[in-house]
């Protein structure tokens, strides 16, 4: 029984490793939100969609890390960086199956789709660049984070929503999801705030710790209030109540964590809340 309970455990922690050091957990959370948001407005889900930014942001991340792993993996996660190491060639073969699928769903996409498509290959193709040296525009201080916001923010409305929904809403829509992922991101420069170089001016280092973990819990909750407030079901109120409070408690406890609890429970908020509105909705 022991034996088994070991076995499993490991099993289960194995898994994970894969799922957040693939960065499909990542890719997962960026699906969810996009599924999330065509619930929330209302409009027939388009599972392509949600598939296609799941695609992207799967292409991305793994980029990003993938150079991060062959010129700076002194400055990567030790953890991380070993498990790339042994699993190069599991996560090529993903990458260029993910590439030929999105590749393939492109040239369905909108005039539009593909404008705004542009400047988000050029934030992930430029955000670290191959080099031995610092070097892309993720060490242009106190930028970092709003790249991330800016990035996922297109990406989720947009670019998915451009055809779909008033001008208006994508613009109100955009600002709420810039300020939902600036939460969501607060605490990883909390993580490495021990490790970021001062030139970086991340927002911990501007206004310190605890500012920082109270903004990004103050954003949560304004996000939760206006969700609450915009919902007439109450289903959806309760999973908005639901996600607030579970957004406000992982920050709280974010700095006694080790780096695997930002990577799976506070990247997988999006995830959660997803869930969530489907629990309820069914």
């Amino acid at each position: 029984m022991i034996k088994a309970t070991h076995f499993f455990s490991g099993l289960f922690f194995k898994l994970t490793l894969f799922i957040v050091y693939s960065n499909i957990w990542v890719a997962l959370s960026a699906a969810a939100l996009t599924y999330a948001f065509f619930i929330i407005n209302k409009v027939p889900i388009r599972l392509n969609s949600v598939a296609l930014n799941f695609g992207l942001t799967f292409i991305s991340y793994n980029y990003i890390y993938f150079i991060g792993h062959i010129t700076k993996p002194s400055e990567m996660d030790a953890q991380r960086n070993t498990w790339i190491k042994k699993h190069r060639f599991i996560i090529v073969a993903l990458l260029l199956a993910a590439a030929f699928w999105v590749g393939s769903q492109l040239i369905r996409l909108h005039l539009i789709q593909h404008l705004l498509l542009v400047p988000l290959a050029a934030l992930s193709i430029f955000y670290l660049l191959p080099l031995k040296k610092p070097s892309g525009i993720r060490w242009i201080p106190g930028l970092k984070i709003i790249i991330i916001a800016f990035s996922w923010s297109f990406l989720i409305v947009p670019f998915t929503f451009s055809h779909l929904l008033p001008v208006k809403t994508i613009i109100t829509q955009t600002i709420f999801t810039f300020l939902f992922i600036i939460a969501l991101a607060i605490p990883f420069d909390l993580r490495d705030i021990k490790h970021d170089g001062k030139q970086l001016k991340t927002l911990p280092q501007l206004v310190g710790i605890r500012r920082s973990i109270l903004l990004s819990q103050g954003l949560f909750l304004i996000i939760g209030i206006l969700l609450f407030i915009n919902s007439q079901w109450i289903g959806y109120r309760i999973t908005h109540i639901t996600f607030t409070y579970i957004s406000i408690g992982f920050v709280q406890h974010s700095l006694t964590k080790n780096s695997l609890y930002y990577l799976f429970w506070v990247e997988g908020i999006p995830i959660f809340w997803l869930l969530t509105l489907l629990i309820l909705k069914a």
